[in-house]
């Protein structure tokens, strides 16, 4: 155990030391598919604690407060245990309002674990991979930074090996549950600024570039990271040449993310609602105006968080949001009538 900090700051951090370490070698276990879910869970575990040990060396005690009193709150049958401090409120407490990309970084592992800590989500892997990766590396600076190098995990960790010379492409059938949370990722970092996105401490972002040629020694490194390093210019200059070497060409694809007419009411199907149709889906859209009619003369006018219109082909294609709306709205009973007993239904039933 630590010594020289106080007894409640060396049982925080090693605990955190503890929780970080394990995260690891859950996520790195090949027969794992909670990997994501596993280590996000310990890993917020290690941060909090890691927190408390902070606020526990600076004479803070990390724990709730009753309202309007100076006592703490208490906890547990016996109310001997003190609330302490969750992730949330020790971010507030360190960071005030400074939005670091560590602290957004921490923010969405922190969002994401509430999300997922009692599912079993692998096909999110490689989407949060990089954020996963740069939690682990700000634990390990902020840890050093703390409290020291010797309480460095940097040596019990080593790259894990691997059997593919690509990283696993994501599956591409995902279950409901997994399209909420990666929805939810895709926003949160939409509302990020291109600085913090684009900060390595918020996602961890690598190019593994084969080490060739008769130079390499018997001595060199199998793996070895290097630290970008903004004043050392001309170094990095050379870097860049060698990402744009190696950067694969991106094919762009129209529509990728949209589904037709058909594909929504089969989604929607399968989701539970077997009676849905092509007429039933034609009324939903009229009924929450989520696009215009046919021939309408400005048929873009659309709700595109639901729909597009597709100006190359003239039709239109909608979203899995869209999708994920029908299934709620189709599968409560009292909504199915107000659909079906809307005027614009009956007219559109009429003109079948």
């Amino acid at each position: 155990m630590p010594r020289g900090l106080p007894r409640r700051a060396k049982e925080s951090v090693c605990k955190a030391r503890e929780a970080a370490l394990l995260a690891v070698e859950v996520y790195n276990k090949p027969a794992v598919t909670f990997r994501t879910g596993g280590f996000i869970s310990l890993i917020v575990i290690a941060w909090t604690a890691l927190f408390h040990a902070i606020f526990f060396r600076r004479g803070v005690k990390p724990y709730y407060r009753k309202k309007n009193s100076s006592r703490y709150v208490r906890i547990g049958k016996d109310q001997k245990d003190y609330k302490h401090w969750e992730l949330s409120e020790c971010l507030l407490r360190y960071y005030g309002d400074n939005n670091t990309p560590e602290r957004m970084n921490l923010e969405l592992i922190r969002e994401v674990r509430d999300k997922i800590e009692h599912r079993s989500m692998p096909e999110i892997d490689t989407d949060v991979f990089g954020e996963c990766q740069a939690c682990i590396l700000n634990f390990e600076e902020l840890l050093i930074e703390e409290f020291g190098e010797k309480y460095s995990i940097n040596s019990y960790l080593t790259f894990p090996l691997q059997i593919s010379r690509k990283f696993p492409e994501q599956p591409l059938k995902l279950s409901a549950d997994s399209k909420g949370v990666l929805a939810f990722v895709k926003e949160y970092r939409s509302a990020l600024s291109a600085d913090i996105y684009g900060d390595q401490k918020y996602s961890f972002k690598v190019y593994l570039v084969p080490k060739v040629g008769n130079r390499l020694t018997r001595d060199t490194a199998a793996v070895e990271f290097i630290h970008y390093d903004p004043t050392k210019s001309k170094e990095m200059e050379e870097y860049e040449k060698v990402v744009a070497f190696i950067k694969e060409r991106h094919v762009p694809v129209i529509n990728l993310d949209y589904l037709k007419a058909t594909q929504v009411k089969e989604q929607v199907q399968q989701a539970g609602v077997p009676d849905f149709s092509m007429n039933k889906h034609t009324w939903s859209w009229r009924y929450y105006g989520v696009r215009p009619s046919w021939h309408d003369p400005y048929p873009a006018q659309c709700k595109t968080e639901y729909c597009i219109y597709d100006n190359v082909h003239h039709d239109y294609v909608y979203t899995e949001k869209w999708v994920e709306f029908l299934i709620e709205k189709w599968s409560d009973p009292e909504e199915r009538e107000r659909i079906l007993r809307d005027p614009k239904c009956r007219v559109a039933r009429r003109a079948q």
